[in-house]
């Protein structure tokens, strides 16, 4: 396999191999960890062992969002450690970077750039670095010494080497899966790098002291958590619980939630610190007690890592926070190309005929005007044309037309107050930073009776709630925004601007279809069993009702 760029135009330089075993909601924990909290690019290997059906499903829906993820499924031969060491010996073939990292489902990172941290204690003879066995674990038989694949990293080259093989042997002598690590090493004289950890029925100082667990810290100072390892995965019979299989499911689940929400809030607090994101106030209303509806995965250069939807119970409007922290209002390009055609092709009720007034054309603003082509059209149209585009390249073979162009951002006086007679916001209005203050400023620059155009997802609609976080027009993270009716109706009300056309369209059949069939909705495959032609009545019955995704919006200033 050779190393490809990954998303952004980086190629890989790390891979990272996890194995599954009814163990999805620990990869998703994973998975966030590592979008959020990694400083290099890097691929990831996932082994599912012969999970169940439901588990499978809700890994493979979680990974198909990230496309620097492979899963792959088999059904292994052996169960338990024997299980895990073949998995891991079946993906060590894919590294192909010049660092790999094994990662157990159920020990999370929890440290901004803990990827370059390890790194960084790789030197000279030392070859690996990561998590041995908390010294204060009670009952251990494994070397403390050195790092185990709870989380390890190390140079690829060397891993390939020494031929390093992950099945376990006396498991009772301390030979667990990858038992070799320590012994080929140490044989090469090579050395390994090893974290300092806590088992936290001893250590109570540490911000998972309320689960039991081990921590990982940089050194014996303990100044913050590294990562932390559960230490019983899916496996709810360890004996680490009552020998009651009974007490035992009970204490192994409350175990799992408590840690798994603990490691989540560590997650997200590191999150916040880095300076890509911020955290907001209701864009609409101004309220801050806005509620989580859920959290997706994405996969996007600089804006890699999960981001929360959150909805505000005071106005209704949802939004992303935290969100991408941007110097100015940006749009994500792939946004903006997928908005620019719809917004004009959809609109039935179409531009209002240009005015003559004094003998002049009706003046047209079009933000977002890419190359110029619809301008060229309503033009030829009669209208009097500008445009503000914010990819400088198309903004300059725009010029080339011989059309007038502004440049990026929008700036409140870059165009007269009260001089145009048409608005038609191409770029999508969720991606900006600010929709209340870029409406303020569309509407300054309109003549009483001028127009305002533009597209947008209608998050209120039936479409997006059977679609839910799955649906094809979320675009997150460029979407900082997803309005429904009510809240464009309430955004607009205090600019003296009111809707006069208000439409839909049925573009259901092709988004909920495409998302049943590679399994990424389950919750359309009810729509997809209905016969063609029903699905296309549905389509259409759905958008003349108003609850289509994706609503246009015509308003006119009083």
């Amino acid at each position: 396999m050779s190393t490809e760029a990954s998303p952004g135009g980086v190629a890989p330089l790390i891979t990272i191999l996890m194995v599954n075993y009814n163990s999805h909601d620990f990869i998703r924990l994973n998975l966030k960890a590592l979008t959020s909290l990694s400083k290099h690019s890097f691929q990831v290997f996932i082994c599912d062992n012969g999970s169940s059906p439901e588990d499978f499903n809700g890994l493979r829906r979680t990974c198909s969002s990230l496309p620097n993820v492979t899963l792959i499924a088999r059904l292994q031969s052996s169960s338990g450690s024997m299980g895990h060491g073949e998995a891991l010996d079946l993906m060590t073939r894919f590294i192909d970077t010049p660092y790999g990292a094994i990662l157990d489902a159920d020990c999370v990172p929890l440290r901004m750039h803990w990827d370059q941290i390890l790194m960084e204690m790789l030197s000279g003879k030392t070859r690996i670095a990561g998590t041995p066995v908390a010294s204060n674990s009670p009952n251990n038989v494994k070397p403390i010494d050195f790092p185990l694949m709870f989380l390890c990293l190390f140079e690829s080259r060397t891993l390939k080497e020494l031929g390093i093989r992950f099945l376990p042997g006396d498991i009772a002598a301390g030979q667990d899966t990858g038992w070799e690590l320590r012994d080929k090493y140490l044989a090469a004289g090579l050395h390994g790098a090893v974290l300092h950890g806590e088992n936290t029925r001893t250590y109570r100082n540490g911000p998972l002291s309320e689960t039991v667990c081990d921590e990982y810290y940089l050194d014996g100072r303990r100044e913050a958590i590294f990562c932390s390892h559960l230490g019983r995965g899916s496996a709810p019979n360890s004996g680490k619980y009552s020998r009651n299989q009974a007490a035992a499911l009970k204490a192994y689940h409350k175990d799992k939630t408590a840690w798994l929400a603990a490691c989540e809030a560590l997650i997200e607090a590191e999150s916040r610190l880095a300076s890509d994101r911020e955290t907001i106030p209701c864009d609409l209303c101004g309220g801050n007690d806005a509620t989580k509806l859920f959290e997706t995965p994405s996969f996007h250069g600089r804006f890699s890592g999960f981001w929360k939807l959150v909805k505000c119970p005071t106005c209704s409007l949802s939004y992303l926070n935290p969100r991408p922290r941007l110097e100015a209002d940006h749009i994500l390009a792939s946004t903006h190309q997928a908005m620019a055609s719809t917004v004009v092709s959809k609109m039935p009720a179409g531009l209002p005929a240009p005015r003559e007034a004094g003998g002049t054309s009706g003046s047209l603003l079009e933000i977002g005007c890419g190359e110029g082509s619809r301008l060229e059209r309503w033009k030829g149209e009669g209208w009097d044309v500008q445009g503000i585009e914010p990819d400088p390249g198309a903004a300059a073979k725009a010029r080339g037309r011989g059309l007038t162009v502004k440049d990026f951002p929008l700036l409140a006086g870059s165009v007269a107050a009260s001089s145009l007679d048409a608005i038609v916001l191409t770029l999508p209005l969720g991606g900006f930073h600010s929709p209340r203050k870029l409406l303020e400023t569309l509407t300054a620059w309109l003549k009483p009776g001028g127009e305002l155009l533009f597209s947008c997802m209608d998050w209120g609609s039936l479409e997006a709630r059977l679609l839910g976080k799955d649906h094809p027009h979320l675009g997150i993270p460029g979407n900082l925004y997803q309005f429904s009716t009510a809240t464009i109706h309430r955004y607009l009300q205090d600019y003296d601007v009111k809707i006069h056309h208000h439409s839909t369209y049925p573009d259901f059949l092709n988004g909920a279809r495409r998302l049943a069939l590679s399994g990424e909705a389950p919750s359309a495959g009810i729509y997809v069993r209905l016969p063609e032609k029903a699905q296309r009545a549905l389509s259409k019955v759905v958008a003349a009702l108003g609850q289509s995704g994706t609503m246009t919006v015509q308003a006119r200033k009083k």
